[in-house]
């Protein structure tokens, strides 16, 4: 088995994640940008609750919820309320 030299290795890993650290990030703020706007009459507080319509159902059904709330900032959760749509 050949071994790959130090230098590569290394550069190798900063590729990765730098990689990692640019795409992984963006596909969550790309995702709760699709889910605030598909869901924004069922996720808005101070309003009375809307039952989600079946287009919000279905983005909150194919997204990863876990991650969107965890892009969710502190400002944001003010205005957005994601227990309505559950």
């Amino acid at each position: 088995m050949m071994m790959m030299p130090t230098k590569a290795a290394i550069q190798l890993l900063v590729f990765s994640l730098v990689f990692t650290l640019c795409v992984v990030p963006h596909d969550c703020y790309r995702e709760k940008q699709i889910f605030e706007r598909r869901c924004a009459w069922s996720i808005r507080r101070g309003r009375v609750y809307l039952h989600p319509n079946p287009i919000c159902c279905r983005t909150v059904r194919k997204i990863d919820m876990a991650r969107v709330c965890a892009a969710i900032q502190p400002r944001e959760e003010e205005t957005i309320d994601v227990r309505h749509v559950y």
